[in-house]
């Protein structure tokens, strides 16, 4: 019986312990925590570079197969590439690396010069999108993350 009483208190104690501290009287979080403020330019550029490298990794691995150089895993041209291809690359392209040029560019001024992460986001975004005009044709540039 004496165990039970001790067991009861320790449990009791254990769960008002988990109870209180729960922090439930900020009700108006009005910030979304997922909202980019402020961002470091050079992070920017390092995570530019990175979407850069899994795209050509991408572009270089489709192209191999379709010249004969990997095996491609099936003769039937329309099998292997569907409608999912190179959506890394795209993806990459307009969720990543275009929004990170923009926020590189809020950022640019005249005493915080970032002309050098402006001129590689920059070239790295032409040869992506160069690639993917060679591989999928058209593509959409002036409407791209821009909702009006």
């Amino acid at each position: 019986m004496k165990n039970i009483y001790k067991f009861s208190i320790f449990t009791l104690l254990a769960f008002g312990s988990m109870f209180y501290s729960c922090e439930t009287l900020e009700l108006e979080k009005l910030a979304n925590p997922i909202a980019l403020t402020e961002a470091d330019p050079d992070l920017l550029l390092n995570r530019i570079q990175n979407d850069f490298r899994a795209s050509m990794a991408e572009f270089n691995f489709e192209g191999s197969t379709l010249g004969r150089i990997l095996v491609m895993g099936t003769r039937n041209y329309f099998a292997r590439y569907g409608s999912g291809t190179v959506s890394t690359s795209w993806n990459n392209l307009y969720a990543d690396i275009l929004p990170d040029l923009a926020a590189i560019e809020l950022v640019n001024s005249a005493d915080n010069d970032l002309s050098f992460h402006l001129g590689a986001g920059k070239a790295m975004q032409a040869t992506i999108m160069l690639n993917l005009v060679d591989y999928l044709g058209d593509i959409v540039y002036s409407q791209a993350n821009n909702p009006l």
